[in-house]
């Protein structure tokens, strides 16, 4: 900016003549005092210079392409300044890169960072562990310890059961989510500091999860009720009970191919209540209803195969116990091996399938088909013989 400009006055004074003097005029405003309503600054720490070179090109095509404004870093003073293009910019925009670039300045990842921008209900709240309770020294480390667990454990876990993101910045503690959600994660964080165990705090996570599914008053699209059950289910396992979600899902499988065969052979079509006021049978149970809840689970999660009413309900025995079998040989290696493990294994297989399935054909499939026949056979009778009440026909 120019140098201030110096005015000319002339100057009276008594008994001598007029003298012309320079006085300099005021000072006009400087661009850093450019800042009226539509100039936001965000400082750098000296810990954020690294990241901040890393993407500021990243960070320019959002302020600049999306956002639609202008933005400089100030190498001098560390500041990074952000302005509309045009006086007739929404304000709007420049408080949601003022927020984007804090976030990112905090320690967030620009994925996350980005949220701020795309949503309107994600905040920003940061809290010292000193006024949860006052640490020093080695027990401070320890609490920090406690809060990150063994490679970031604990805090990706309260990370994923409150839909949360928290940074950890010594004694300082940030997290970005919903009002809800960070006030769950708020809560087991202050759990953690005051020296509950982390069991302690999941518990009390997927308690107040529950509750805050049972608090929804009314969900019109089933399908998002099914997935969120299904994701609380997920957690519970994983982060609670320490178990592999591959391991619970054979043993719910299992457990509906067994419990689909016992309601077939106890009453066929359906089972039934007691007597009605006429002496008839009252119905409770229908297999339409359990045929209902399986395609909707098929057409709305999308999670099933096909046959699956035919495995679960045992229209076809031979089916069931294949694929009982199967799942019980699958769930020993899901147990034994692990997911990477289970997973190099099955390409192994499936390659192997296509290497010898000729060989298969022609040699050891005629060989095992009479035996296979056999005991399918078997099978069969032995499946139509057992007796149901109110069936006569056989499946």
């Amino acid at each position: 900016m120019a140098a201030p400009s110096k005015k000319t006055i002339k100057r009276h004074v008594k008994g001598r003549k007029d003298k012309v003097v320079a006085v300099k005029g005021s000072k006009e405003p400087k661009t850093e005092s450019y800042s009226f309503v539509n100039l936001r600054r965000v400082s750098v720490p000296p810990n954020r210079l690294t990241p901040l070179r890393n993407n500021w090109e990243t960070i320019v095509r959002t302020i600049v392409e999306h956002l639609k404004l202008q933005i400089r870093m100030c190498t001098k003073n560390k500041v990074v300044e952000v302005r509309p293009a045009s006086q007739d910019a929404d304000l709007s925009l420049l408080q949601k890169a003022q927020d984007y670039l804090r976030a990112f300045m905090l320690g967030f990842e620009l994925k996350d960072a980005e949220a701020l921008i795309r949503l309107e209900d994600i905040f920003i709240e940061s809290f010292d562990i000193k006024d949860v309770k006052r640490l020093n020294g080695d027990h401070l480390s320890r609490c920090i310890g406690r809060i990150s667990g063994k490679n970031g454990k604990t805090k990706h876990a309260i990370e994923n059961m409150t839909r949360t993101r928290i940074v950890l910045a010594e004694d300082r503690i940030h997290i970005m989510g919903s009002f809800n959600s960070i006030k769950m994660a708020r809560h087991s964080i202050c759990s953690l500091i005051l020296g509950n165990q982390p069991g302690k705090v999941y518990n009390n996570l997927q308690s107040d999860r529950y509750h805050q599914l049972k608090m929804i008053p009314c969900v019109s699209d089933k399908r998002a009720l099914a997935l969120l059950v299904a994701t609380n289910i997920f957690y519970f396992t994983a982060y609670v009970l320490r178990i592999h979600p591959l391991r619970v899902l054979i043993n719910i499988a299992i457990c509906a191919i067994c419990l689909g065969g016992i309601f077939k052979m106890i009453s066929g079509k359906s089972l039934y209540g007691g007597l009605d006021e006429n002496g008839e049978h009252r119905e409770f149970v229908k297999s339409d209803c359990i045929s209902g809840i399986l395609e909707f689970v098929h057409k709305g999660v999308n999670c099933l195969c096909a046959e699956i009413c035919t495995i679960v309900l045992w229209k076809s025995p031979v089916k069931s116990v294949n694929s009982l079998v199967a799942l019980y040989i699958f769930g020993l290696f899901a147990r034994l091996l692990s997911i990477s493990a289970l997973f190099f294994f099955a390409v192994w297989l499936f390659c192997g399938w296509l290497s010898f399935r000729d060989y298969y054909y022609t040699t050891i499939h005629a060989q095992v088909k009479p035996a296979y026949d056999h005991v399918k056979k078997v099978v069969l009778n032995l499946y139509s013989t057992i007796p149901r009440f109110n069936e006569s026909q056989k499946l």
